[in-house]
């Protein structure tokens, strides 16, 4: 049941249309208008505007991995380097609770997160928010699943005993299935670090504003959780995967160019050819880029980013706690 419930979701992830997506936010967004008119809702356009923006971050990236995934799934069905992260892959797609995991972040969330507002009533606007809030993590938490997924995909690639790998011998880092999980790790880790950033916001919102009555104290505990599943979440954990991703794709790209120079000095000796030329090549070969896609934005965008976000969650903490 399941694992069926898993296939129809994906198939629905892969195919939904772009105009659809648009069309639903829109419907979302007027509905959330119409019920902040009746009861409305602190700082309600605030809230709209960083919630729909990550939404659509959060359901493009999946879209987005699940059919790129698919895609690298294919390239690599005979390919012995990738079958073991292939295999735990399609695996762990096939978990019972695959798309059902995110819900307990959404529970963790809502369950530290209401009990801060004083005098809670559920409304209009509040039933509103806590239904869009819920797609938004829904997605959200889902794609960070899918990330860390991702990872563990290259580093049993890196990890392989395989030799055997259909790649450019004189430039290996220019591979096509290389080059498609890289793309895929800078769409994740630009689309991350923007939605990261969004977050810290709508949660430094919430919790500083006043406009919910939060206790701004140590003894809030789930003021304390919350805080610190996005202190652990966003500002550690996800730049510390996204730099040991792009350490083992270079790890990948040297392995084989490690290959590349084994073959033409294993050839050399068997042809008896000539040494310069040999040389020649392995200097060449030695000089290829190390990582399959240049990265000079994304890179400074995810550093701007990262830096950022700490830099945020630190001046909050202050306003939190040392005030």
């Amino acid at each position: 049941m399941f694992k069926n419930s898993n296939q129809i979701l994906h198939k629905i992830i892969i195919n939904i249309k772009v105009s659809l997506v648009f069309f639903i936010a829109i419907i979302m967004n007027i509905i959330g208008f119409i019920a902040n008119q009746i009861s409305p809702f602190p700082l309600y356009y605030y809230f709209s505007f960083i919630f729909t923006a990550i939404a659509f971050i959060a359901v493009f990236t999946v879209r987005y991995f699940a059919k790129e995934m698919d895609k690298i799934m294919v390239d690599v069905s005979s390919e012995p380097k990738f079958r073991i992260a292939k295999y735990n892959y399609l695996r762990f797609l096939d978990v019972k609770f695959y798309y059902f995991i995110p819900f307990s972040m959404i529970f963790l969330y809502a369950g530290t997160g209401i009990p801060m507002i004083q005098s809670f009533r559920l409304n209009c606007s509040m039933a509103y928010a806590l239904s869009a809030f819920t797609i938004t993590v829904y997605f959200s938490i889902l794609a960070y699943i899918q990330y860390i997924s991702l990872a563990v995909f290259i580093y049993q690639v890196k990890n392989s005993d395989e030799k055997y790998l259909d790649y450019m011998e004189q430039m290996p880092a220019n591979t096509d299935t290389l080059y498609k999980l890289s793309y895929l790790i800078k769409v994740y880790r630009n689309s991350f670090f923007s939605m990261g950033t969004l977050y810290i916001i709508a949660f430094g919102l919430f919790t500083l504003s006043g406009a919910f009555g939060v206790l701004l104290d140590f003894s809030n505990m789930f003021l304390i959780i919350g805080w610190s599943v996005i202190l652990i979440a966003i500002v550690i954990a996800f730049p510390v995967v996204s730099i040991f991703e792009r350490s083992w794709m270079m790890e990948i790209v040297r392995k084989l160019k490690t290959e590349s120079v084994m073959d033409i000095r294993k050839k050399y000796k068997q042809n008896n050819s000539d040494k310069l030329q040999a040389s020649d090549l392995i200097i060449a070969i030695w000089q290829t880029p190390k990582y399959p896609i240049e990265e000079s934005v994304s890179l400074l965008y995810a550093t701007i980013s990262a830096t950022t976000n700490l830099f945020t969650i630190l001046i909050y903490a202050k306003e939190l706690f040392l005030a």
